[in-house]
């Protein structure tokens, strides 16, 4: 809520449906701020809003049962404990009470719903020993329906604003966990190009490496000592063709696999999972000479 250049914080706010028209609530969190805006009115376009300060009583426990009318009355919270205390034959029946709305309004809370609904149907005497038709169980079981259907009203909004908070809580952690996936999902897409494209360079090294020696066997027909050499050194390349040849065609069917899912991911056919994303192609990567002699 801004008023004038200063901005009122509050908790929530609600339309309420009189018999006059409409209502804006506003659930202020400071109390500074309400006695300002009682104050001085609220002004927009050109027309006065006069703010007005809700008088009703917020139930404790949910047992409370209120007598009204009792500012005129002194001592009146001891004296209506006593009375209530005697017409139950002296049990101590009340958990607490306690004046409301500037002490005209004598609440209390009782210890079962048992309690409370006989002290609602009982008609007693006020503490001077008069009876009192404000006091007697319809008054009260209006005034209890009244206070219900405010303390009904108050919960079903803030069941609504914990049910809102709690679908846009759902909705950052979901788009916080796509974004985590889609990145993870991105790594392991560029480290699979990189090894395949590592063993890319080293397929075409070997290649050329077969190349010349074929080339120097031709040569080396005269000479039975080089030309053993030379056969022998092609028929290592040869070897490590195939295992590089092998290592080659797995990382390119996992580079293919991550590419598929990326695919899917962007037009929206399946969620990406984490878990396949997280782990990983197989870390294959070209062999050197020697763990190739090894192998």
């Amino acid at each position: 809520m801004v008023k004038g250049r200063r901005s009122v914080p509050y908790q929530h706010s609600f339309i309420m449906k009189v018999s006059s028209g409409d209502r804006v609530v506003f659930d202020i969190l400071q109390r500074q701020h309400v006695q300002e805006l009682l104050e001085s009115p609220i002004i927009v376009n050109q027309t006065t809003y006069h703010a007005h300060q809700s008088r009703f009583i917020i139930p404790k426990f949910g047992y409370d049962v209120a007598i009204t009318g009792c500012g005129s009355i002194g001592h009146f919270k001891a004296g209506m404990d006593a009375v209530i205390r005697n017409h139950f034959g002296g049990q101590d029946v009340i958990a607490h009470s306690r004046m409301e709305l500037d002490g005209d309004t004598y609440v209390v809370i009782m210890r079962t719903c048992d309690l409370a609904a006989k002290l609602v149907d009982s008609t007693l005497p006020n503490p001077s020993g008069m009876d009192s038709p404000s006091h007697d169980g319809t008054a009260m079981q209006q005034q209890v329906d009244l206070l219900r259907e405010q303390v009904n009203s108050g919960a079903a909004n803030f069941s609504q604003i914990l049910r809102t908070q709690g679908e846009q809580i759902s909705e950052i952690r979901s788009a916080n966990n796509n974004l985590q996936n889609a990145m993870a999902l991105a790594s392991a897409l560029t480290d699979a190009r990189l090894r395949v494209m590592a063993f890319d360079g080293e397929v075409a090294r070997l290649e050329s490496d077969k190349t010349t020696k074929q080339m120097l066997l031709l040569f080396a027909a005269v000479s039975p000592d080089l030309k053993a050499t030379f056969s022998a050194s092609l028929e290592d390349i040869q070897r490590r063709l195939v295992v590089v040849g092998r290592d080659h065609t797995a990382a390119r069917a996992d580079l293919d696999g991550l590419a598929a899912l990326n695919r899917a991911r962007l037009v929206g056919q399946t969620p990406l999972d984490s878990q396949r994303v997280g782990e990983g192609p197989p870390t294959n990567r070209p062999r050197r000479d020697d763990e190739m002699n090894e192998g």
